[in-house]
């Protein structure tokens, strides 16, 4: 077999005994080399690969490193996942059964994590002076409401009449079973109807919703920390990991860096006829020789 030729070749190399017993750190590192050399798949490096060990008396049981050298393969860096605009509104153009329509306006309505959503019961919706929010339970234990858009107050207003308005401590999104959705279950759902909308870039998930509606929230010059709460951060910081860019916010962006670098210039000093003078200099010289 390959990897025990390749074993069997560092040991000779490093002039290890074969006896696993005798030199159990340095037969672990090179096997792990040779398994490593031979498929080509980037493993855990134990310690005494990354730092080779010594034997009782203080002597390093191999040599030299066996990882050095070996090719090991880049980790890519993963797509950004939001939906587009159309990739959105086929999203929500889907149609589909009242139960299965509720988890996903409700999901793209407050993006909570799939866990908060399943933990929901019909006791947390709760409506003060005209407005209806959600208690969930975050990351860390921690209790908040989450406001819920009239439309969709209305559409789980219709959704509990339709279950003829089940006890406060009955989920509020269930199966096709009537029972509590799991995180698996909930996900598999927002896969189906992703895959049904013809969505073919990456699978859509409830993660994929929160990054979309960062973006939304984002363009719509919602304030940071805001957005951290409607995100149910219990750090301001996670915020960073939803940040995404389009092309059209490029565009604006490099046409507000322009009028910027005029502005910072100042009065008289106009680059883009700057430009242009240098330009037809260029274009006379050129002429002339």
């Amino acid at each position: 077999m390959p990897i025990l030729a390749k074993l069997q070749e560092l040991l000779e190399q490093e002039k290890v005994p074969y006896s696993v017993h005798s030199h159990p750190e340095a037969y672990t590192a090179l096997a792990i080399a040779a398994l490593e050399h031979v498929k080509g798949r980037m493993l855990r490096q134990p310690r005494q690969v990354r730092r080779p060990g010594k034997d009782g008396r203080g002597r390093p049981v191999i040599g030299t490193n066996p990882m050095v050298g070996l090719e090991r393969p880049q980790r890519k860096r993963p797509p950004e996942k939001f939906l587009l605009p159309d990739e959105l509104w086929a999203f929500l153009s889907v149609p589909r059964p009242l139960r299965d329509a509720v988890v996903r306006d409700v999901l793209i309505d407050t993006g909570l994590r799939r866990a908060e959503l399943c933990a929901a019961n019909v006791g947390d919706l709760i409506r003060i002076e005209g407005q209806t929010t959600l208690q969930v339970t975050v990351k860390g234990g921690m209790t908040t409401q989450v406001p819920i858009s009239p439309p969709i107050a209305g559409l789980l207003q219709d959704w509990l009449l339709s279950r003829n308005l089940p006890d406060p401590t009955e989920p509020l999104l269930i199966n096709t079973k009537g029972e509590r959705y799991t995180g698996v279950t909930l996900a598999g759902l927002i896969l189906r109807i992703g895959k049904a909308a013809g969505i073919a870039r990456f699978d859509v998930t409830p993660h994929v919703i929160r990054h979309t509606l960062e973006i939304i929230r984002r363009r719509q010059k919602i304030d940071p920390a805001v957005r951290s709460r409607l995100l149910t951060h219990t750090s301001f910081a996670s915020l960073g990991w939803y940040q995404h860019v389009l092309p059209d916010e490029l565009v604006a962006a490099r046409q507000q860096q322009w009028e910027g670098l005029q502005t910072y210039l100042g009065p008289g000093r106009d680059y883009a006829i700057q430009l242009c003078y240098q330009g037809r200099q260029d274009k006379a010289k050129s002429q002339e020789s």
